[in-house]
């Protein structure tokens, strides 16, 4: 049977940044098993300076938005699975580790930012975007690996979280980008999602060789 979800909005105080840049360490290993390691490399993203303290701030301003109105029109989302009464599960390692017997735990993560570019997008893409307007943009979604197959669906389940609130709130398209390497299995995913291919960019990395992604649309 698939977990069943519970999505909340981020908090500061339950330590949900941290998670974020934990979520995004263990998919490190789980890229290298499925020949994606092009995709972040090999290292843990955790060792690049400022990669955890940017995922708590995004946590941070998304509460700070929510809650008064004031910074950038920034959401944090998690996914919390649903474990039924007798059975236990948890993540495998890091702060958060340990078993849960029939309660919730943490097992992916989202953020989305209005009316926003990543700068790699503007650079590459610019002909692309030049008069989009109210629309949203999916900038990180991650599960975590630690939790097994508690994980398996949350992607998917915060994608149409977000596609809602977004609808909502008077949103017209949603926008994400992805890497399109290795059989571009990511892109596939976000195109069984409901988004459709808009176009591929390449950014440079230096000493890790270029990203080659793929920009793609929802129309709300």
């Amino acid at each position: 049977m698939a977990p069943q979800f519970h999505i909340r909005e981020g908090e500061s105080a339950k330590g949900d940044g941290r998670f974020i840049a934990e979520a995004f360490d263990a998919a490190i290993p789980h890229l290298g098993s499925i020949g994606s390691s092009a995709q972040w490399g090999s290292d843990p993203l955790s060792t690049t300076e400022g990669f955890s303290a940017k995922l708590e701030k995004a946590v941070e301003d998304a509460e700070k938005y929510r809650l008064t109105g004031e910074g950038d029109a920034v959401t944090a989302l998690i996914a919390e699975a649903e474990v039924p009464e007798g059975e236990e599960a948890g993540l495998t390692s890091g702060p958060g580790a340990g078993a849960v017997a029939g309660g919730k735990f943490p097992v992916a993560a989202a953020t989305v930012k209005d009316e926003w570019w990543p700068e790699y997008i503007k650079n590459t893409l610019a002909d692309k975007i030049v008069g989009k307007e109210n629309f949203a943009y999916l900038h990180i979604l991650i599960s975590d690996f630690r939790a097994g197959k508690w994980r398996r669906g949350s992607g998917a389940e915060l994608v149409a979280e977000v596609k809602e609130r977004a609808k909502k709130s008077g949103k017209k398209t949603l926008f994400v980008d992805c890497w399109a390497g290795n059989g571009r299995k990511l892109v596939g995913f976000y195109l069984a999602q409901g988004f459709v291919h808009v176009d591929d960019f390449s950014v440079d990395r230096p000493g890790k060789g270029p990203f080659d992604g793929a920009l793609l649309r929802m129309e709300l």
